[in-house]
């Protein structure tokens, strides 16, 4: 992975299983780059076009950029575990094994 520094913030996704879809976040060099990339939101909305299930949970940097309710529009029911103070859906590294998922309100 590159230095951290002279970087944002971007998902980059990867199929876990049929049915399943992860995102990851990834440092990217924004000099020159499209940090959203071209493929990006192509991914994101596969499981919209199908009907699956989306479990959000990307922390509070869904605000860069505005991208966080960008993707939201995407998705007519998605689930999470939380929410940030900042209204986005909290990433579980650090939340409890004892949440469970609840519709987005």
């Amino acid at each position: 992975m590159p230095e951290a520094e002279n970087k944002e913030l971007t998902l980059h996704g990867i199929s876990a299983s049929p049915g399943i879809c992860i995102g990851q976040a990834y440092l990217v060099d924004k000099e020159g780059v499209d940090i959203i990339g071209p493929e990006n939101n192509k991914f994101l909305q596969a499981p919209a076009m199908v009907g699956a299930s989306v479990v959000l949970a990307w922390g509070n940097h869904g605000h860069f950029l505005n991208r966080g309710e960008e993707v939201l529009k995407w998705y007519s029911k998605p689930m999470l575990l939380k929410e940030t103070k900042s209204g986005q859906p909290a990433h579980p590294l650090m939340l409890p094994y004892s949440l469970e998922l609840h519709p987005r309100s």
